[in-house]
């Protein structure tokens, strides 16, 4: 469903669907790019003329938070205390390509050994020969 109708996914439902353990739903959200929240632009305080190249205007300038795999495994460390590593190998199998560091994220947030269990896989975010 992620993935064929537009998402408002906000910070609330992220902590919901780890609570929960819906790494299902968060999978389709970051497999298919819809890990970004859409803000509301900040209301100019000058009144001006109402057209639809105005309308237009301010619907190109929203701004965006994008929630990114540091994010993600932050929050699963924080909500999870108990049963985070199960969650945290789940989202590493996902072993989806992003132009995020996810070696980084992990080693980030101390996550070093599930990090060499998946290093196979992710060594295409080394910057660094390593041998």
């Amino acid at each position: 469903m992620v993935a064929y109708y537009n998402v408002d996914l906000d910070e609330k439902m992220i902590i919901r669907a780890i609570k929960i353990n819906a790494m299902d739903f968060l999978y389709c959200v970051w497999a298919f790019n819809k890990n970004f929240e859409r803000r509301a632009k900040a209301i100019n305080s000058l009144s001006h003329d109402s057209n639809d190249e105005d309308d237009e205007a301010e619907n190109s300038n929203d701004k965006y938070k994008t929630y990114t795999f540091d994010y993600l495994i932050k929050m699963v460390l924080d909500y999870c205390l108990d049963d985070y590593v199960p969650r945290i190998r789940a989202i590493c199998d996902w072993r989806l390509k992003s132009s995020e560091n996810f070696l980084l994220a992990m080693l980030i947030n101390r996550q070093d050994v599930i990090a060499c269990d998946f290093a196979n896989y992710f060594l295409r975010d080394t910057k660094v020969e390593l041998f």
